[in-house]
């Protein structure tokens, strides 16, 4: 839980509040009018997805805490997996240029910013208007909140002409963000450490999915010749610090972003994460 411990001490110790003069308080304080309420949702929401994902790793953490009477051979995956999209988002979030296919212009440093803005706060409006049809199709709130719904995605495809692109083309999908915290962790650690085998991810994608790749790298053959899962403890070993890159990646990122001491808050889980994995 010390990784979990960790985002929740930083997070408290600032009252959840970006540092004066951070992207993260840059991003509040630059969005132009009149859409200027939107200006926060990109900070809050990476830290809203970083709570998420601090449940997913509470997850994993119980279930390889009791792997020793209950042995994991697939459960752990799609909590694994779940927990590298909320990464990959986090990171997105803090930095929506990583993953950004289009030009912003030179004389508006702030655009691809803004607009990510816009796209979360309409992927917002869109769940507000999915759980009203599911719950209160015929209430007064659905007419608001499709009335909301029209004016943000004018507003986002506005922001996508400027920038060359469509809304559709600027969201990244599922596995965008699960490959993006995989490439900026590639990017943040090359210099610090040896890079991990890329097999933990290849069997992590393959087994959450079904795959015949991940469905082999998790069985095993009995003498009598019949197929079993088996726990495998080096898969284990291997997933869980695969984990511990991307949770220092995205604490990094959120940290460098809302302008905190993320170094101080994450040296406790990183000196265990090396005495055990590395």
């Amino acid at each position: 839980m010390i990784g979990a411990n960790s985002f929740h001490a930083l997070s408290d110790q600032h009252g959840s509040i970006p540092t004066e003069n951070s992207l993260a308080w840059a991003d509040q304080h630059t969005f132009p009018d009149p859409e200027s309420r939107l200006g926060p949702a990109g900070s809050w929401f990476a830290l809203l997805t970083m709570g998420g994902a601090v449940e997913m790793l509470k997850g994993v953490a119980e279930l390889y805490g009791s792997a020793a009477t209950s042995p994991l051979t697939r459960a752990h995956f799609p909590v694994i997996r779940s927990l590298q999209e909320h990464l990959g988002r986090v990171v997105w979030l803090c930095e929506p240029a990583f993953s950004n296919t289009s030009k912003a212009r030179e004389d508006d440093s702030w655009e691809l910013r803004h607009f990510r803005s816009i796209l979360i706060a309409r992927e917002w409006v869109d769940d507000w208007v999915r759980h009203l049809d599911l719950n209160d199709p015929f209430g007064s709130d659905i007419v608001v909140a499709r009335s909301e719904q029209v004016k943000v995605l004018a507003r986002a495809n506005s922001a996508a002409d400027r920038l060359g692109v469509t809304v559709k083309q600027a969201w990244p999908s599922y596995t965008a963000f699960a490959e993006l915290i995989e490439v900026v962790s590639d990017s943040l650690h090359a210099a610090q450490r040896d890079l991990p085998t890329k097999a933990p991810y290849k069997r992590l994608s393959e087994t959450s999915h079904g795959g015949l790749f991940g469905l082999h790298g998790d069985k095993s053959i009995t003498g009598g010749g019949v197929y079993r899962f088996e726990q495998d403890n080096a898969s284990l070993d291997g997933m869980a610090s695969r984990v511990a890159w991307w949770w220092t990646t995205a604490m990094s990122m959120l940290g460098a972003y809302y302008g905190w001491d993320t170094e101080t808050a994450l040296k406790p889980f990183i000196e265990l994460w090396q005495a055990l994995y590395e």
